[in-house]
């Protein structure tokens, strides 16, 4: 559905990202939202090209209805939240300006939530997996008929049992943050519009 990868951004190293083209082919591509500010490209962070976000303002987004069934994101902290309490959103969907589903790593370390249409309330799957700071990652949540699944570095960590439908969103934003949180850098996101397998999620994980 959506594919961002900072390793094919054709910029100089320090220059802001105005534009992080989809390479997936739907021409989903993110740019700066209202009251927003831009992310920095960075040629080398931790041996990758990586987009930096302060993850105070900085954030990409674009108005698209979708239904977003898996999440994943690679990404490094210059902290770890699940000590400092910091929050870090790699990948976020929207409906009227109201998140309905993402990965948030925070305090409670790993964790992805969505908010499904009856009841109307937040679902999700949290993991008590380390996110040490300094060290690329992978997050992965993936929302399946009945549960909600969350896997790092493509092993399957946690589910948890849901009920209702999901809701549809009108907006995905690729970095963002929710009350403050601390700076770090994203290889690439990728959302797809059906749960993936296991198998798809280690595989991906790879890449």
């Amino acid at each position: 559905m959506g594919y961002w990868d900072a390793r094919q951004l054709n910029l100089a190293d320090g220059s802001l990202v105005t534009v992080w083209p989809d390479l997936s082919g739907n021409g989903l591509d993110v740019s700066s939202v209202p009251q927003s500010t831009l992310p920095t490209f960075r040629a080398n962070h931790l041996g990758l090209p990586a987009v930096e976000y302060d993850s105070l303002g900085d954030r990409l987004g674009l108005s698209t209805a979708q239904q977003a069934s898996t999440l994943f994101a690679k990404f490094s902290t210059t902290t770890d939240p699940t000590v400092t309490g910091n929050q870090v959103v790699p990948v976020s969907m929207l409906s009227a300006g109201v998140v309905s589903s993402y990965l948030i790593v925070s305090h409670v370390a790993a964790n992805v939530r969505y908010v499904n249409k009856a009841p109307t309330s937040w679902q999700g799957v949290v993991t008590t997996a380390p996110t040490p700071a300094n060290t690329y990652y992978t997050i992965a949540g993936v929302a399946r008929a009945n549960s909600l699944a969350v896997y790092k570095d493509g092993v399957f960590l946690a589910s948890s049992p849901t009920s209702g439908s999901y809701k549809m969103s009108d907006e995905v934003r690729v970095g963002d943050s929710f009350g403050g949180g601390d700076m770090y850098h994203l290889v690439f996101v990728a959302i797809y519009d059906r749960p993936l397998t296991d198998q798809e999620i280690a595989l991906l994980n790879t890449a």
